[in-house]
């Protein structure tokens, strides 16, 4: 066969039963009564045309409406001599190796009847007339969608009028199909998903599709474009004709269970925190919204059946029914822990053990509980319990799951042997992926439509920066910042190029190799140590392949998302950013920086100067020292004066806003804004009682609206105005202060609907709403 998707996962499941569904292609190796092959399709219409002396050009379906409502007892006693199996293929016995509970045909043939005759412990239980079998293991409910040739009292279904009508027709038997995808696994063979019966039960709503059990489907082709089709619905692939698909099912062994194995008192004792849960009682509760806005999974949530399974859950299953051990690692908040409790709950293992660290003393024992039972065992962040990892590796009856962030597995990798395990990266997500999360995601956080990362400078989203994107109010990055202060703690050098090339992506450029060295200079006794630092950081630094025109002698990296980069920047302590900010100025030659004109412009933003200099006059002397060795650039004192307004130190902050705005003599519009702002934070409380004072006021509203009729960024200018109004008239309760509240409160309902989701401008127009004017 040239392909069988999550084969291991299929050879695991099949032995708890599965449902078949059968279609014209299972039936090409058996032949009827008069020793012929059983015809298909297009072949039963032309001998129908031929029998009756049809001489029309008409499909099977037409020429079967004809029929039926034309010569019904005819065409009824040719199907049945047609279709009724003489002799079949002996390896279609093999069929019961598969341990089928239900089987589902459009056949109208009675090949599963003649293969059951021969299997001494089964019998084949007809639905249409005895109703579904109940705790009966010989017993396989058998239900003919189409008709069969055995029936005296039931229509065998080819005119159009009745397959378009087989759904509303026999609804009972559609909407048990639809139950039975929830119960067993289902392998669809010869059968190409056509009737509306089988989608209805697909997307039944008397069921829930995300709590169907995986699906097969064995397609002809290789090359067949429906294989696309079949991978949209969420169906495993296999390619193989029946001749090829018997041959593999005689390969088969008998269908049986092993007895499980029971949970001892032991395990009960001493490792009850760590067992899966086998069901949500007593467990804590909590609204979803709280799992979507960042904070860490529980078994609630993923009980809740609300969280999608990603592509890598499949995946993921069938390494585990491999005969390897499995690490699974990605980047920071990637989902690695929601999907290995997601794979916990429903992996079919008895004991079911998940730690987040382990000492050596504790594997020992567990490994002395088990006494030899086969378990499953989850390690969470293995890369702290390495001793113990390694040394569970030596039992066959234990199956090891690690989960470790990329760039921590990265650095004790050689420490592990690695031919034990397969490796799976579950960082990145298909676009069906991103799909079924945004389905998934409760009406009332999520984002209007579904955006997705489209610049091709970036590679594709993960978890993290698909629902930092998509739900509203998103509170992720505290997540990552326990990133962050881990990495910290275990090595300040990759901490320190992490957060440079996030400032560098901050600042619009890719930080070259020239750049890293001579931050590093002091610190390095070759330039490896550059790529050894780099190759930790795999999952969260990428090889730069935008579209700047950069020199090709040597390496340039970029985050591997805009969303990483802004939150690195965002969370990170304030220490950390303030010595990378001053060790890259004092490091990194101007002439260094690639795109050093765009560099300047982004580099010494205030608000980065805000979160990293907690002291003002360390901000001051930084963008004093900045100023002076970036040729006097009058972008650097607007910055350094809206920090230092910031800091509410005005006095200065108004001395080199004017000096910046003399300095360009009053010819950039984004100073002018900026001097209106601190014109207004320098004025409005000022204990005087001048009329010059309030028109310092005035000026700054003016220039604010302004800004906001000509500025695409609305909403920002809307903001400061409606906090800058309401200071006005807390100061000057009169006519004009109302007017400025009014203006405010139109234009950021005008906003709001725009960004509903922006608890920020919610939180403003609710203030505003409570003055009363």
């Amino acid at each position: 066969m040239k392909r069988f998707d999550n084969k291991n996962l299929f050879e695991n499941q099949y032995r708890a039963g599965i449902n078949l569904f059968l279609g014209a292609g299972v039936s090409v190796n058996a032949k009827s009564k008069d020793g012929k092959k059983l015809p298909v399709g297009n072949a039963l219409a032309e001998e129908l045309k031929k029998h009756f002396e049809l001489k029309l050009d008409l499909p099977l379906p037409q020429l079967s409406t004809i029929l039926e409502n034309t010569k019904r007892a005819e065409f009824y006693n040719f199907l049945k001599q047609r279709y009724t199996i003489g002799e079949f293929d002996k390896r279609y016995l093999s069929i019961d190796k598969l341990n089928p509970k239900s089987i589902y045909t459009t056949n109208i043939d009675n090949l599963i009847q003649e293969v059951y005759k021969e299997i001494p412990d089964k019998y084949i239980n007809d639905v249409t007339y005895n109703g579904e079998s109940y705790n009966d293991a010989s017993a396989i409910d058998f239900s003919a969608l189409h008709g069969n040739v055995l029936y005296e009292d039931r229509k065998m279904i080819f005119d159009t009028a009745s397959i378009n009508n087989a759904y509303s027709t026999n609804p009972k038997i559609w909407n048990q199909l639809a139950i039975d995808f929830e119960r067993k696994i289902t392998l669809f063979w010869g059968y190409g998903l056509n009737d509306t019966g089988v989608i209805q039960a697909l997307t039944s709503a008397n069921t829930t599709p995300t709590n169907h059990k995986d699906k097969w489907i064995i397609v002809r082709s290789i090359d067949s474009d429906i294989i696309f089709y079949y991978e949209a619905l969420g169906i495993n692939i296999i390619v193989a004709d029946t001749d090829e698909f018997l041959d593999y099912l005689e390969t088969l062994n008998i269908y049986n269970i092993d007895k499980k194995s029971k949970i001892s008192e032991e395990i009960n004792y001493f490792l009850t925190k760590n067992l899966v849960p086998k069901n949500n009682i007593n467990l804590p509760v909590r609204p979803i919204i709280e799992f979507f806005t960042g904070n860490p999974p529980i078994w609630y949530d993923i009980f809740s059946n609300q969280i999608y399974k990603t592509s890598h859950y499949n995946l993921v299953r069938n390494y585990i029914y491999s005969q390897k051990n499995l690490i699974i690692q990605g980047a920071p908040v990637s989902g690695k822990t929601t999907l290995m409790m997601q794979i916990a709950l429903d992996i079919d293992f008895q004991i079911k053990l998940i730690f987040e660290n382990m000492q050596l003393n504790k594997a020992e024992l567990i490994a002395k509980i088990l006494n030899n039972q086969k378990a499953i065992i989850f390690l969470d962040n293995f890369s702290d319990s390495l001793e113990a990892f390694n040394y569970l590796t030596k039992f066959e009856n234990i199956k090891l799951v690690g989960i470790e962030r990329t760039h921590n597995f990265s650095a004790v990798s050689h420490l592990i042997d690695i031919s034990k395990f397969n490796i799976h990266n579950v960082t990145e997500l298909k676009d069906s992926d991103l799909q079924g999360i945004y389905d998934n995601l409760p009406l009332g956080t999520k984002s209007s439509k579904l955006i997705k990362e489209k610049n091709k400078d970036y590679e594709k989203d993960t978890i993290f920066e698909f629902i930092k994107r998509n739900v509203k109010h998103n509170t992720i990055k505290d997540r990552f910042r326990e990133v962050l202060i881990n990495l910290k703690k275990h090595d300040y050098k990759i901490t320190e190029f992490l957060v440079l090339t996030a400032y560098a992506h901050r600042s619009r450029i890719p930080i070259s190799f020239d750049m890293l060295y001579s931050y590093f200079i002091d610190e390095l006794t070759s330039y490896d140590e550059i790529f050894e630092l780099r190759y930790h950081l795999d999952d969260l630094v990428k090889d730069y392949s935008g579209d700047l025109d950069i020199e090709n002698d040597q390496d340039y990296y970029f985050p591997r998302s805009y969303h990483i980069a802004e939150t690195i920047i965002e969370i990170v302590d304030s220490e950390v950013l303030k010595n990378v900010m001053l060790k890259a100025l004092n490091n990194i030659p101007n002439i260094r920086i690639p795109f050093y004109n765009t560099y300047r412009k982004y580099a010494y933003d205030k608000t980065l100067a805000t979160k990293a200099f907690k002291n003002w006059e360390e901000g001051r002397d930084f963008y004093e020292q900045v100023y002076e060795m970036d040729f006097n650039n009058p972008y650097v004192l607007q910055q350094g004066a809206l920090y230092l307004a910031y800091k509410k130190k005005f006095a200065t902050a108004f001395e080199w806003i004017d000096k910046a705005i003399t300095q360009t003599n009053n010819r950039f519009f984004s100073i002018r804004n900026s001097h209106a702002i601190i014109l207004f934070d320098a004025n409005i409380n000022n204990p005087g009682e001048g009329s010059d004072i309030r028109k310092q006021l005035d000026n700054s509203m003016e220039i604010l609206e302004k800004c906001f009729n000509a500025d695409k960024r609305k909403v920002f200018h809307a903001v400061r105005y409606a906090e800058q109004s309401i200071e006005y008239l807390n100061r000057f309760y009169d006519r004009k202060a109302i007017d400025y509240v009014e203006t405010a409160k139109v234009w950021l309902k005008n906003e709001y609907k725009q960004r509903n989701w922006d608890r920020e401008l919610q939180n403003l127009i609710q203030k505003i709403d409570q003055i009363k004017l």
